[in-house]
């Protein structure tokens, strides 16, 4: 039994079962768009008549599922899938900072899930695991080389539904560390204008990039013989002279 894409003139099948010789239940699918398929082991679905059931995976299978490689600057697939993805970029005005926008056929904005973001080949951005169906994922960029993965300060993600539209994630200030989610003043969650945006890629630039080996970064010092007592504490963002300086710009 083969079950297809519930969009109308559809002919993508997404799920499969399999009735073995030995009466045991088989099922295996895919999300629209992937190339391989894969085991359904979850004993919820027992059967072929187990319509409710089947009518919600095939839903959830309907959206795709895809790893974002911020690495890239143009038109790509990612990897495992043969949909494309539209990447636009635009410049902070009168800034150095450059936006990377991926969309999935930016004239629709299709709504998909994410696998994971990564930037480049087996680099994964711990941290930013979004379970809602998202429009876009941005990458903001000190620098218009979106393949330069140490000048991305700031991922943002615009989610297809619900009240929490706009996510940010900023770089850890240590090598390996997680993106850590921004919670703005109120629980904002429309989008950064650029009087918000500017100042927060400022902050995260001289913690990132210091003019001087020995620069103060909102209120605490990393120089030669100081870095580790200069980044304790401020990793991830929680240290409380960088958060607190943060609130004050959010």
């Amino acid at each position: 039994m083969v079950y297809y894409n519930g969009d109308t003139g559809s002919n993508v099948p997404l799920l499969i079962y399999i009735l073995q010789s030995d009466d045991r239940h088989r099922w295996i699918c895919r999300h629209f768009g992937d190339i391989t398929w894969q085991e359904y082991n979850d004993s919820s679905l027992t059967s072929d008549t187990d319509s409710k059931n089947i009518k919600s995976l095939l839903e959830q299978l309907s959206t795709p599922h895809v790893t974002i490689d911020l690495d890239n600057c143009a038109t790509y697939n990612p990897k495992g899938n043969s949909h494309k993805f539209d990447v636009e970029k635009s410049q902070v005005t009168s800034s150095g900072y450059y936006q990377f926008t991926h969309t999935k056929n930016s004239s629709n904005g299709e709504p998909f899930t994410v696998k994971s973001v990564v930037h480049g080949q087996g680099n994964v951005l711990d941290g930013i695991q979004p379970s809602d169906k998202l429009t876009n994922i941005s990458g903001h960029y000190y620098g218009d080389n979106p393949s330069d993965e140490k000048k991305l300060l700031l991922v943002g993600l615009l989610k297809k539904n619900g009240s929490n539209k706009y996510v940010y994630y900023s770089r850890p200030l240590v090598s390996g560390g997680s993106w850590t989610k921004i919670v703005r003043t109120n629980n904002q969650t429309t989008a950064l204008n650029e009087d918000e945006l500017k100042p927060m890629l400022d902050a995260l630039k001289k913690a990132h990039f210091p003019d001087s080996p020995t620069t103060t970064i909102v209120g605490s010092s990393i120089g030669t013989g100081t870095i580790g007592a200069g980044i304790t504490g401020l990793v991830v963002w929680k240290g409380p002279a960088l958060l607190s300086a943060l609130k004050t710009l959010l």
